[in-house]
């Protein structure tokens, strides 16, 4: 498992780096500017959240808890949803704010994701944020010693947190459905899907469910156009 949670987060780190560019640097400090979309507004808000509980069960000593919030965090809403998410909008010219707006967003997240992650985690969160690059006038020279992070108000809306979860609930009935289908359909020819059978479905369904989650944002005119 922990093999598995290094390499999403080596796999994260590198599709970051190459949406943000080379050339990127930082801002000072994030700020929201109007040109975020639904889905970044729904990132920093669950950042806010995990980092808020995080910190809540050091508070409380409990350990376990802290590193299964941090860890859910980065796996199921940084990389299994936003990060899909961003793929579309980095596809745009790079003079349009919506990509400059979702730069800032994917570094701030992945930032402070590792730093969410140093106290379990020593090592390969310290390299990948090394790679990262700093903020500008932050010459932090490991993130062993930089600030744990902190969440904040200005990041939170539960109105858009709520609005994501019915998406996710449509998008997994769907995928729920297809598997159903193909699963029913077998049945009648008297054919017993493979595991391999299985697996290439579920990566279908997968699919299908991220240009659903497209196709809902391009419709509320609100995320990746």
């Amino acid at each position: 498992a922990n093999r598995a949670f290094c390499n999403k987060m080596w796999n994260a780190t590198r599709l970051v780096l190459m949406s943000i560019g080379s050339e990127y640097k930082a801002p000072a400090e994030f700020a929201f500017n109007g040109s975020q979309s639904m889905a970044d507004r729904w990132i920093m808000s669950r950042l806010n959240k995990a980092v808020t509980e995080t910190n809540a069960h050091f508070e409380a000593y409990g350990f376990a808890e802290a590193t299964q919030v941090a860890q859910a965090f980065f796996l199921n809403d940084y990389c299994d949803v936003y990060l899909e998410l961003s793929k579309p909008i980095m596809r745009l010219e790079d003079s349009d704010p919506r990509k400059q707006a979702a730069r800032d967003v994917l570094y701030t997240v992945m930032d402070n994701g590792l730093r969410l992650l140093a106290p379990f985690m020593p090592f390969v969160p310290e390299e990948l944020w090394q790679r990262l690059g700093r903020r500008a006038g932050d010459e932090t020279e490991s993130f062993h010693v930089a600030p744990y992070p902190e969440g904040s108000q200005a990041w939170a809306d539960e109105a858009v947190e709520v609005e994501m979860e019915q998406v996710k609930a449509l998008i997994k009935a769907k995928a729920k459905a297809q598997i159903v289908a193909y699963k029913n359909a077998m049945a009648k020819a008297k054919y017993t899907p493979s595991r391999g059978d299985l697996t290439l479905l579920k990566l279908q369904a997968k699919s299908d469910a991220a240009a659903l989650l497209t196709q809902f944002f391009a419709f509320y005119k609100e995320a990746i156009g």
